[in-house]
């Protein structure tokens, strides 16, 4: 197991804790929506305090959040989470131990708004609707690139698939990085024909990131510091609504680029890139970025409908630089402004940036049991720690494994790896004995 990389800073691990699924899928105790957190924060903020402050050396400070939820909800249209669920998020120290372990040994990371490195664009183009967290592997120097977009259908023709590969081919002749969603079709041509040619390539994936960046050509190309990948959604947790969580992709897509290419589309709410495309040439709360659509022979229907919308139709016989606007420098896109700290929230701006201060960064994890851990602790060596407070006589196999996993908030496969991770390393004995028909087994120390 990779060693913890706790190089989260304070405020990131605390969304973390409200907003994070943490590679688990609890029913049971649902992290606060966007909505949810929305209002959450902005009572905090009021309070002039943020998101660390509600960590304290023994774990949350109830008071604060009791305070913060007492704070009247102004906006009408979300339920604001209860106190106790907040408290018990907040808890969660273990399955934040545990879930960041994981993502390092696979090279993600996460951020939050607060963080430098957070995408400005982001931020500028959504506002409160930017993802609380993002997890990203990769060149986290590409968030701040722009570049062109590249979206369509996930069965392009032929003549599709030439056409991106030509615009691709352009963009990366001038330096632009190529934006898209990692989907089959013009989302994969796009990426794969940059990569292919020395190009840098932002990827929004919608979910499943872990499995992203496991895959043999994503490793090569993330580890060439040319690729970026990154997702608003858990990287290991596949969420229950997968088509949502596709349709808020788009934002990402477009939130990230300076222009965007539509290959070929279908029409109508029903298709994924004539929605997307539909929502920013309708986009009020921020200037739109120019969508542009590939007009082939014939036409696809939801391309000359996005054209009757304000879309502008791309010539082929011209070069990238050609098609823009006119004026735009492709080659170094517009320097976006540093918004606030977690989106369009009225208190946000009497907080300093997280970074100001590079003493404020913690290397360690933020719960009571967690404060425990030294510098360079990982959570198996905190694991060990409770089996070995536990084991001071042996004990019943199953009682153990009920115990470490309600005690530390850990899943039963992650109990059972680590427990004979320790009997292999000697610290930990299995012994079975008869018990009528059946065995019984008792966990012990290795003495």
């Amino acid at each position: 197991m990779a060693d913890m990389d706790f190089n989260i800073s304070p405020d990131t691990q605390a969304v973390l804790l409200l907003c994070g699924a943490l590679g688990r899928q609890d029913r049971s105790l649902a992290p606060l929506t966007v909505g949810q957190y929305g209002v959450f924060m902005t009572a905090l903020l009021s309070l002039g305090k943020r998101p660390s402050d509600l960590i304290g050396a023994n774990g949350p400070e109830e008071s604060l959040v009791k305070e913060a939820c007492a704070v009247p909800n102004e906006n009408r249209r979300v339920v604001p989470a209860e106190a106790t669920q907040i408290i018990a998020l907040l808890r969660r120290g273990m399955s934040l131990a545990t879930a960041v372990d994981k993502w390092a040994g696979c090279g993600i990371h996460v951020i939050g708004k607060a963080d430098e490195v957070y995408p400005k664009r982001l931020k500028e183009h959504l506002g409160g609707r930017a993802p609380s967290l993002i997890y990203y592997a990769g060149n986290p120097e590409l968030f701040a690139g722009g570049g062109m977009a590249f979206v369509g259908s996930r069965d392009i023709d032929q003549e599709a698939v030439e056409a991106v590969r030509t615009v691709v081919r352009g963009c990366v002749d001038l330096g632009m990085n190529v934006v898209s969603g990692g989907a089959r079709g013009a989302d994969q041509t796009a990426m794969q024909e940059a990569s292919s040619l020395g190009g840098k390539v932002v990827g929004a994936i919608p979910c499943d990131l872990m499995k992203a960046c496991l895959e043999p050509a994503n490793r090569d190309a993330l580890a060439n510091g040319n690729t970026l990948l990154f997702s608003a959604f858990d990287p290991e947790v596949r969420p229950f609504n997968y088509g949502q969580i596709a349709m808020d992709r788009n934002k990402y897509i477009y939130g990230m680029a300076d222009a965007c290419f539509v290959a070929q589309s279908g029409i109508g709410t029903k298709s994924g890139t004539w929605a997307g495309a539909a929502e920013e040439l309708k986009r009020k709360n921020a200037t739109p970025i120019p969508v542009y659509v590939f007009l082939g022979n014939p036409p696809s229907p939801g391309c000359l409908d996005l054209q009757k919308m304000g879309a502008k139709a791309w010539d082929m016989e011209k070069s990238v630089a050609e098609n823009l606007l006119p004026g735009a420098d492709a080659k170094h896109p517009k320097t976006l402004q540093q918004d606030d700290l977690f989106g369009s929230y009225s208190a946000a701006e009497s907080v300093a940036p997280y970074g100001a201060d590079k003493e404020n960064r913690v290397d360690a994890p933020v719960t009571q049991a967690e404060a425990t851990l030294g510098e360079k602790q990982t959570p198996y060596e905190l694991f060990l720690e409770c089996v070995k407070e536990l084991l001071t006589a042996p004990r019943k196999e199953t009682e153990v494994k009920k115990r470490l996993g309600s005690e530390l908030d850990l899943v039963a496969a992650q109990v059972k790896r680590w427990l004979e991770k320790a009997e292999a390393a000697g610290v930990v004995v299995r012994k079975e004995y008869p018990k009528g028909k059946k065995k019984c087994v008792m966990l012990g120390l290795v003495r």
